[in-house]
């Protein structure tokens, strides 16, 4: 892939990212729709190190 073409994903300001042309220029992203989503790995998890 070249730069112009990561460029083009990019979205504007206030707009949605083209979900589908991500897609299909990263293919492997689809297994993130089946990847449980463990809340620990997540920013929004509380942190047990307290």
């Amino acid at each position: 892939m070249k730069y112009e073409q990561l460029q083009a994903l990019v979205p504007a300001p206030g707009r949605q990212p083209d979900y589908r042309a991500c897609l299909a220029a990263f293919p492997a992203l689809e297994h993130a729709k089946t990847t449980p989503q463990e809340p620990a790995h997540h920013a929004d998890a509380p942190f047990r190190g307290n």
